[in-house]
């Protein structure tokens, strides 16, 4: 009796199963990965406060608030022979005052 084998490979239910666990598992951890990413982008976006003047020209980007609650940011003195930075606060009714040099 010659017993005659199948040649290539025997798909089973189980190794279907396994497959297909195997993909979509995959496919739920890059959605996750892509939620947190997205989150963690929005997140950051959401805190960061763009200090703009009356033509609403940005002057740049709030890096912490004063006693007064005046939002912090560097300017750079280009016009100056040296150049200059300085950490300003930007309120209402003062328009900027220099609070100390960096």
């Amino acid at each position: 009796m010659n017993k005659q084998y199948q040649q290539g490979y025997i798909l089973t239910i189980e190794l279907i199963l396994i497959i297909t666990i195997l993909i979509i598992g995959s496919i739920g951890g890059v959605i996750l990965v892509r939620d947190a990413l997205i989150k963690r982008y929005h997140t950051k976006v959401d805190n960061q406060i763009t200090v703009v003047d009356a033509n609403n020209t940005p002057l740049g980007i709030a890096i912490g608030f004063d006693e007064h609650q005046a939002p912090l940011i560097f300017y750079t003195d280009r016009q100056a022979n040296a150049t200059y930075r300085a950490l300003i606060g930007i309120r209402d009714d003062t328009r900027s005052h220099l609070l100390r040099c960096a």
